[in-house]
């Protein structure tokens, strides 16, 4: 008989511990794709066709689908953001 209520209380047990799983995972999940988003961006670096870093440039990058047009110019070491 007792040894049966140790079996009992085993998968008792690991049942809850497996029941205890899910639910922290679950609870986890919503926090792990919040820090998915839409928002993208471009980076790069002007050159020259001699491969020399151009400073001071205008670069501008436009959407083809919407129009939106986003202008910036590269900084002292040719990146842009």
């Amino acid at each position: 008989m007792m040894r049966d209520r140790n079996v009992l209380a085993l998968s008792v047990g690991r049942w809850v511990k497996g029941w205890m799983l899910v639910v922290v995972l679950l609870y986890c999940a919503p926090s792990l794709t919040i820090a998915q988003s839409a928002v993208s961006g471009v980076v790069g670096t002007v050159r020259d066709t001699a491969g020399v870093v151009l400073d001071r440039v205008e670069v501008e990058a436009r959407d083809a689908s919407t129009g939106y047009v986003s202008r910036t110019s590269t900084n002292s070491i040719g990146r842009y953001v």
